[in-house]
């Protein structure tokens, strides 16, 4: 009896002597960038992309020797690390609670509550404001990309407005504070001056004649990846002229039918330290405020705000056209 006793005993030691079980943990990869001239492979063209007739896009022209040069702006190279909020952001400013770890399971999980964040329309900073958006809900954050176009009456003259073109891509997610991918203010308002001067002019440019092919300006829509920003933005909609001179957005990518055509209700002029754009930096165009001209399905209200390039050059001549590169923040709101 002894003798099995103690082999009992020595089998129990034997088991409570065993090495303790060791957990692993494997690390995330981060997404790599795609080249911004290059659609990403997995975006599939569900997209249809707008082909008004030559007749209908006076504002179909483009200088193709205007494409946005590797030269920088001081907004453009806003560091992501940066704190500071801007003045066009009174309201931009996210607070957080606490992260709180949960140890329900063998692995910590952290998680972190934020508080609810309303975006907030950017002013100018001082002078006079275009007007809110009057109860009307915020549908989308977008920025622009593409031509503001003129034509000129006479030398000296000032240039007259016929129009533009862009692509638009959501933003929204981008807001400061709206979710895991936001940025600072800084980098929130750098955003269309980086798009200007670091992506390709995102429009089909004539080779054998100065403008955008006026039968098809738009390329297939596709995501736009923008540097420093670690997935690409997704497209939305292009914004061009119609026949009738009128602002059209035509939000496709949303993919229920969203449709603007505006009148201009307001504008005022953008910031004195605003982009200036380049080649030509002429100066950033104004700040605009668009209502429903009554056609519209889904959206009632367009801001343009926080704008780079764009301005007109001084006329050289009769009949002399200008394109010129821009890029701005586009708040879609409906009623």
């Amino acid at each position: 009896m002894q003798s099995k006793s103690l082999i009992a005993f020595l089998s129990a030691l034997a088991f409570t002597s065993a090495s303790p079980l060791r957990r692993r943990c494997s690390n995330s990869t981060v997404p790599t960038l795609t080249n911004p001239t290059t659609p990403p492979a997995t975006i599939a063209n569900t997209h249809p992309t707008p082909t008004p007739p030559a007749a209908t896009h006076p504002a179909a022209i483009a200088n193709t020797h205007r494409i946005p040069s590797a030269a920088t702006h001081p907004a453009a190279t806003a560091s992501t690390s940066s704190a500071t909020i801007s003045a066009t952001h009174p309201a931009a400013i996210a607070s957080t609670s606490s992260a709180t770890v949960s140890t329900a399971s063998s692995a910590a999980t952290a998680t972190t509550s934020s508080a609810a964040i309303v975006p907030a329309l950017p002013t100018t900073g001082s002078g006079t404001q275009l007007a809110g958006p009057d109860g009307a809900t915020l549908k989308h954050i977008l920025v622009g990309h593409g031509i503001q176009n003129y034509t000129c009456t006479a030398a000296n003259a000032t240039a007259t407005s016929i129009g533009a073109l862009a692509v638009l891509w959501d933003i929204t997610d981008l807001y400061p504070g709206l979710s895991s991918s936001s940025l600072s203010a800084a980098d929130f308002d750098a955003l269309t001056s980086k798009v200007l001067r670091t992506t390709a002019m995102p429009l089909n440019m004539a080779t054998d004649s100065v403008g955008a092919v006026v039968a098809s300006p738009f390329p297939a829509p596709a995501d736009l990846t923008i540097q420093g920003l670690s997935s690409p933005v997704k497209f939305l909609g292009h914004h061009f002229f119609d026949s009738a001179n009128t602002p059209t957005f035509d939000l496709s990518g949303a993919n229920d039918g969203e449709f603007f055509s505006g009148v201009k209700n307001a504008s005022v002029s953008a910031p004195s330290d605003a982009d200036p754009g380049v080649d030509p930096d002429t100066g950033a165009v104004a700040w605009l405020r668009l209502t429903d001209k009554g056609t519209s399905t889904g959206v009632s209200l367009v801001y343009r705000v926080v704008t780079a390039g764009g301005d007109a050059e001084t006329c050289a001549g009769a009949g002399v056209s200008q394109s010129i590169p821009y890029a701005a923040q586009y708040w879609i709101y409906d009623a």
